[in-house]
């Protein structure tokens, strides 16, 4: 028996403890049977990692490496070069006339002046040069040409358009991210896998505690959340966790993620919490 529980191990070094616990026999067919049970086992199993058995210097890169990394690079010049022009025309605006009111003052005083430098950073920008719009469009089509960055592109726009409105009070960021889709652009924007991660490491948790408890503090719109969810999924569709509570400040949110994650609602509970 001791030969067969070695034979199941993996070589690899994150290989999870197999202990079996069987009931005394007297019977030698019985036995047998086990014993086959046991072999075939090795191969009809999902085995998993078992994190509480894993040292703490091993873990992360247990997570990163199962984790789903996005194969997309960030082309970061070139979504800094598509929000220079909406920075450009800003800057243009408030530099006009009694606009200078709506940045007279505390963080909107500092927003105008991030502005500022940002562009003095990049003296040969200009927004008004054919070269500079060419540019531009080019780099818009290379960043809309994977899904992923034609979801950020969609976001930076979505601001970028209305920076005059939020300057002059007249909408919030916020209510703009979500209403550009804010659930989206955290499950499938290049660059956000700490949600993945953080999905991963529950899932490991999971996968030796079988009907565990999660209290998510903050949910917001969701994109940590639908990652854990579908890592606590099981083949069947039911889920590895018993319970899963949603809470965020806003009751606008919880709205929103009641119905976002209707297929969890036998686990699901939503509530308000205020944690400052």
């Amino acid at each position: 028996m001791e030969e067969k529980l070695r034979d199941c191990e993996s070589d690899d070094h994150h290989s999870m403890h197999l202990m079996q616990a069987t009931k005394p026999q007297s019977d030698s067919s019985m036995t047998n049977d086990r014993s086959n049970s046991l072999e075939a086992s090795c191969f009809t199993q999902s085995w998993r990692p078992d994190v509480q058995l894993t040292p703490s210097s091993q873990v992360k890169d247990l997570v990163y490496d199962r984790s789903v990394q996005s194969p997309e690079s960030l082309p970061m010049d070139l979504l800094e070069y598509v929000c220079l022009s909406y920075m450009s025309q800003t800057l243009t605006w408030l530099e006009q006339g009694d606009n200078l009111q709506y940045a007279r003052s505390g963080h909107w005083k500092l927003y105008m002046q991030w502005i500022r430098r940002c562009l003095d950073e990049h003296p040969s920008f200009d927004s008004k040069d054919l070269v500079a719009e060419a540019n531009l469009k080019a780099a818009r089509d290379e960043i809309a040409s994977s899904e992923s960055g034609s979801v950020v592109l969609t976001m930076i726009d979505v601001i970028g358009k209305n920076l005059r409105q939020i300057f002059m009070r007249e909408t919030e960021t916020l209510q703009l991210m979500v209403e550009g889709d804010l659930h989206r652009f955290y499950r499938s924007a290049f660059g956000i896998s700490a949600n993945r991660n953080i999905a991963e490491f529950i899932g490991l948790l999971a996968d030796k505690n079988q009907g565990l408890s999660v209290l998510e503090i903050g949910g917001g719109s969701g994109g940590t959340t639908y990652n854990v969810l579908e890592r606590l999924r099981n083949a069947d569709g039911t889920s590895k966790a018993a319970k899963y509570r949603f809470t965020d400040v806003s009751p606008g949110f919880l709205a929103k993620a009641a119905d976002k994650f209707s297929r969890d609602a036998a686990i699901m509970e939503f509530s308000k919490w205020n944690s400052s």
